[in-house]
């Protein structure tokens, strides 16, 4: 397998994968991007590539760059954390915490 086949595999990948964390169908996912179902799912399947304009678009509904979506880099910050729930028991205490003192006018 070439280089761009490579490529393509690999962010065929990284779509699923997103749509999984999610728990989105392929139809969710064609209607909140403004594509047919049966577009979309030619992406995902490698049929057919996906445009810069639907790229950018899933890069919007999954709140990651571009980059990472093409799988040049990783973002892990806050708002990445709190989207996809990657915290720790301990930091779930934490924001719990703040949340009562914040609900309580304590602050």
């Amino acid at each position: 397998m070439n280089n761009e086949n490579m490529f393509w595999e690999d962010l065929v990948a990284r779509l699923r994968t997103l749509r999984d964390r999610y728990g989105y169908t392929q139809q969710d996912v064609a209607d909140r991007i403004g594509v047919s179902k049966p577009a979309y799912r030619s992406y995902e399947n490698n049929d057919r590539r996906i445009p810069v304009d639907v790229l950018t678009r899933v890069a919007a509904l999954y709140n990651v760059s571009m980059d990472e979506l093409l799988g040049n880099s990783y973002r892990s910050d806050a708002s990445t954390n709190i989207i996809h729930g990657n915290f720790t028991k301990e930091q779930i205490q934490k924001i719990q915490k703040y949340a009562d003192l914040v609900s309580n006018d304590e602050l």
